[in-house]
């Protein structure tokens, strides 16, 4: 898997949830993780996974995580990245 290039990606596709407002991302809390496949030019392929939950305990933050490998040895330790966003429209990370 091509670390820069998957990055890239799931960076793309996190962008798209992040352009969400909290009620919209609070209304996909509890269905099914938003799943995308990738067959570039070059040959690499790639799945996508996004999840979006609770942050913690209290519900009132929500947490989005995306996942990306290529289907081989990366599915057991995908490269994941994530944003937590509170209910004042806030970006904790």
């Amino acid at each position: 898997m091509n670390i820069d290039e998957a990055k890239k990606l799931l960076l793309t596709e996190l962008k798209e949830f992040r352009q969400l407002d909290y009620s919209s991302l609070k209304q996909r809390i509890g269905s099914e993780p938003y799943a995308k496949d990738y067959a570039l030019d070059n040959g690499n392929w790639y799945q996508f996974e996004i999840e979006v939950s609770w942050s913690g305990d209290s519900k009132e933050a929500i947490s989005v995580t995306g996942e990306v490998d290529d289907g081989g040895w990366m599915s057991l330790a995908p490269l994941t990245e994530s944003f937590v966003l509170t209910p004042n429209g806030e970006f904790v990370r």
